[in-house]
């Protein structure tokens, strides 16, 4: 070989060398990238397992960075968010535009939309007082219950939601007739101290409904919220036939006690404002 392709030769191994420890120190740069990660996964997976649910739901999904979240996969951080908007949806706005993570305040309501689609108790709402719920000091627990009757005009519509036509008698787990009805009866939970209220459940009539039945439909309220957490101080209702049937058939008469025995606690029973 001549003296120049010598150097040629030369320069081509060294090349070749350069090249193998090149590809060496990128393979090193990969295996400690990935030691890395796997060293962070398994700090954040330590730091995770040492908090509480909802804490720990909270971190995952700030950790989950800018990638798309599916809220239903993350039901904790979910009904945390829906606790915090029940209870004030300015606040709520306010850590959104901070720049925490969190559901849209639309699908949060989406949530519970189709709730109420037949008469009767409702496990979702069930649900959605739990979370309302949430966080509540003692005094803030209390609530009353509240029944109100009032004058329909008969008229039938096709409910697409859940494939029935509406207006027909319906009275939940008691059944529904071919009457039409004229008369509808709510079912209401309020708070004492806090402001709030929400449904519990309704009745669609062409009459009213009976005495009995209507003590199984307070006792039932009471024994959800009871059950919940919530303390029912009194059960609040106008002064139609069938309720006040009911008052005299537990024994809430002018000079006797003003309240009914539920699962071992007290309630008042009186009649609401405007009917005073």
């Amino acid at each position: 070989l001549t003296a120049e392709q010598k150097v040629v030769r030369n320069l081509k191994r060294q090349l070749e060398r350069r090249d193998k420890k090149c590809d060496a120190l990128e393979g090193d740069v990969v295996d400690r990238a990935t030691d890395a990660d796997m060293a962070k996964k398994k700090a954040q997976e330590d730091l995770l397992s040492e908090l509480q649910p909802i804490p720990r739901a909270v971190l995952e999904v700030m950790l989950h960075g800018g990638k798309k979240i599916i809220w239903k996969k993350n039901p904790v951080t979910f009904e945390l968010c829906l606790s915090v908007f029940f209870r004030s949806p300015s606040a709520y706005q306010q850590l959104r535009t901070s720049g925490f993570i969190l559901p849209h305040p639309s699908t949060l309501r989406n949530r519970f939309s189709v709730v109420l689609q037949q008469a009767g108790y409702c496990p979702e709402l069930q649900k959605m007082i739990r979370i309302r719920t949430q966080g509540l000091k003692e005094n803030e627990r209390l609530v009353t219950v509240s029944l109100d009757g009032m004058k329909l005009a008969p008229r039938l519509q096709y409910n697409k939601g859940n494939d029935t036509i509406s207006g027909f008698e319906d009275l939940g787990r008691y059944g529904r007739s071919s009457k039409v009805a004229n008369e509808g009866i709510v079912v209401m939970v309020r708070g004492l101290t806090l402001r709030w209220k929400q449904v519990l459940e309704y009745f669609m009539t062409d009459s009213c409904l009976t005495h009995l039945q209507l003590n199984d439909i307070i006792r039932e309220a009471v024994t959800i919220l009871q059950r919940l957490g919530l303390t029912v101080a009194a059960i609040v209702m106008d002064q139609g036939s069938t309720q006040w049937r009911w008052v005299a058939s537990e024994g809430v008469l002018e000079g006797q006690r003003p309240t009914v025995i539920i699962n071992n606690e007290e309630c008042f029973v009186m009649p609401d404002p405007p009917t005073f």
